[in-house]
């Protein structure tokens, strides 16, 4: 599964992490200063390891910018009609202030969170599944441009993974058992599949999230073991978001981002890889349905499954629109 490195959803006592939604909101009053078509917004830009940004550029859908002084700090009249307040320095930092309702009459003092449009996305925790009723002997190379952070058991200088597998498990040459392959990357090209100017996948409000990825996971052929795998391993990335943003890419071009080659060619195989973004209200982005899977999985033989996943930032996928 992919993971940013640096836009990650985390909570505290059941408190969203102001980090995973991208800015702070430290005090929101009413002024009689300020008019009933108009929010005054005030307060600093940062990255997200506390350093002020400078000459950034603030503004909203409908206001002109304004640049962040020597202290980061800014003040802008934000027309009501405005749904986010974007911050920008060149082509390598961006942020967003969104699904926070601008209020006439009002002034906003927070903080906003900037963070590199270049940075890497982690391939967390794709794990392989590997089952034979009878045992045999199974090589598997792992063929990918990213880089590998981790794998496990450990993978070979060659990328290969030497094992046997029976009804007992995934079996190691030094005799260890393993319930599945595991392994990390980096990557920075990884992006949504788009029809013309639409992104393919659902929007999903995270009130329903595990009953539609159970639902989703089932349809594409994953057993009870490997459904909870995944919605225990992804669903408390998800849950600290109103809504996410999914996309389920399967086999052909999941291959093209890592190819496996495996001696002996499973009798069948599943490859099942997540994008992931969160929002906190429903976004306003062109959003197409994915096709429905034509033939449902069917395991036979020696049989292989792999799931894995990214969280990919809001920066990110805006700024691949």
């Amino acid at each position: 599964m992919i993971l940013m490195t640096t836009w990650i959803s985390v909570s505290f006592g059941g408190l969203k992490s102001e980090l995973a939604i991208g800015y702070k909101i430290i005090q929101d009053t009413t002024s009689s200063d300020v008019g009933p078509e108009r929010c005054l917004v005030q307060g600093v830009v940062k990255r997200n390891n506390g350093q002020v940004v400078e000459n950034a550029l603030v503004y909203g859908q409908q206001t002109r910018a304004v640049r962040t002084n020597n202290e980061g700090a800014f003040r802008i009249l934000l027309d009501t009609a405005d749904q986010y307040l974007t911050v920008s320095k060149g082509d390598e930092l961006q942020g967003y202030m969104e699904g926070y309702k601008f209020k006439g009459g009002h002034e906003i003092t927070c903080e906003i969170y900037v963070y590199d449009i270049n940075e890497m996305l982690i391939v967390d925790k794709p794990v392989i599944y590997l089952y034979s009723e009878n045992e045999v002997d199974v090589e598997l190379t792992l063929r990918t441009e990213m880089e590998l952070t981790f794998t496990y058991p450990l993978i070979s200088a060659t990328n290969k993974w030497e094992t046997k597998v029976s009804a007992d498990g995934i079996t190691t040459a030094d005799g260890r058992n393993y319930p599945y392959l595991f392994w990390e990357a980096e990557t920075s090209s990884l992006t949504y599949r788009r029809e013309e100017t639409s992104v393919v996948g659902d929007i999903v409000g995270t009130d329903t999230l595990i009953s539609y990825l159970e639902n989703k996971l089932d349809c594409f052929g994953l057993n009870s073991k490997e459904r909870t795998d995944f919605i225990t391993y992804w669903g408390p990335r998800m849950t600290p978001y109103n809504f996410v943003l999914t996309q389920f890419n399967f086999d052909e071009v999941v291959e093209q981002m890592a190819a496996l080659e495996v001696s002996p060619t499973p009798d069948s195989q599943r490859r099942v890889f997540m994008l992931f973004t969160g929002f906190e209200a429903i976004p306003d982005i062109e959003i197409t349905p994915p096709e429905e899977i034509d033939e449902p999985f069917e395991r036979t033989g020696f049989c292989l499954l792999e799931w894995g996943g990214t969280e990919v930032s809001r920066k990110q996928l805006y700024h691949s629109l």
